[in-house]
Order: C-alpha cells, then structure tokens, then sequence
C-alpha cells in the first residue's frame, strides 16, 4: 500500500487513529506500507523501518532502535 501523506490536513488524534488503522490493516493482511510523512514522531510510532530524507538525498535508512538524534537532525 502507498500512501502519501494521508494525514497532512488532520488534527494529531484524527492523525494517530488512522495510522493506527492503516497499520493494523497491514499487519492483519500481511502486507506492506510505504507511507510518506513530515511528522517524524508519528513515523517514530508506527514505522518498522525508516527513510529519512533531506536536501533530495537519503540521510538514514534502518530500523527506529537505529534512528539517533544526530539522524533526526540530518533528517
């Protein structure tokens, strides 16, 4: 499933339930999400993995027990 910024208009509650759906969805079906967000603290609770991106280039990419807070600035 892609999905492109899916909750940029949102508020924070509507925001995190339907991630929360959107992730369960996956999980219960087996299959994978790619999701871009600008919200880091949501990708930080959703994501198994994380691409981070800034100035048109990947700046981490792996899993969030590996994302630092020097990744985070980068990102």
């Amino acid at each position: 499933m892609l999905a492109d910024e899916p909750v940029a208009s949102l508020d924070p509650a509507t925001a995190h339930r339907t991630l929360q759906l959107l992730h369960d969805i996956c999980r219960a079906e087996g299959i994978a999400a790619i999701v871009s967000l600008h919200q880091v603290d949501l990708a930080k609770s959703f994501a198994d993995r994380i691409v981070g991106i800034a100035q048109g280039g990947i700046v981490f990419d792996g899993p969030l027990d590996q994302l630092s807070d020097a990744n985070l600035e980068r990102i």
